[in-house]
């Protein structure tokens, strides 16, 4: 977690998920594992996500796009096993751009 704007939390269980402005003005959806302590995107994309609830690993928040209607989007969150394989590709990957 870092010094950018984080708002509008919920907790239900073992995670938390916040709106969170880390990537500029527009606020994506991101989550923390109580269990393990590993903090994750579960949504980035356009628009200004609001107000994430999270039910057991159901998230659901809504997406508002200028000159569209508001959207209600939902995830689930991913195992955690899967989730520390996903980091191990995603370091994995990087590691090879960076050596090439």
């Amino acid at each position: 977690m870092g010094p950018y704007a984080q708002t509008s939390p919920d907790v239900d269980g073992r995670f938390v998920v916040w709106e969170d402005h880390r990537n500029g003005v527009d606020a994506d959806v991101w989550g923390y594992d109580l269990l393990t302590g590993m903090e994750f995107p579960i949504y980035q994309g356009p628009g200004d996500q609001q107000r994430p609830k999270i039910s057991g690993d159901l998230v659901v928040w809504y997406t508002d796009i200028t000159g569209e209607p508001s959207r209600i989007w939902a995830a689930y969150i991913p195992e955690p096993a899967s989730m520390g394989l996903f980091g191990l590709g995603a370091a994995l990957l990087a590691g090879r751009r960076g050596g090439a």
